[in-house]
């Protein structure tokens, strides 16, 4: 596994998958957004551009996308 930084700011953590069975594994990335306004968008655009990926999974995005929503408190 390793860790790649963008010029964004943003990073990746990169890991080949061996896959049983067949010929070629599977390249899984996970990516870290950066802070800012555009950062999840930011991180989005900038994985799909360098990795060009089959699909996309968002998991754990929970940060506000508005400037006018607020964090939930109990």
């Amino acid at each position: 596994m390793e860790t790649i930084r963008h010029g964004t700011g943003c990073s990746w953590l990169h890991v080949g998958i061996e896959a049983v069975g067949r010929s070629s594994g599977y390249e899984l990335v996970v990516a870290e957004p950066c802070g800012g306004p555009d950062g999840v968008g930011g991180a989005i655009a900038a994985t799909i551009e360098e990795y060009q990926p089959e699909a996309v999974v968002f998991v754990g995005v929970c940060c506000a996308l508005d400037a006018d929503l607020a964090r939930a408190t109990s």
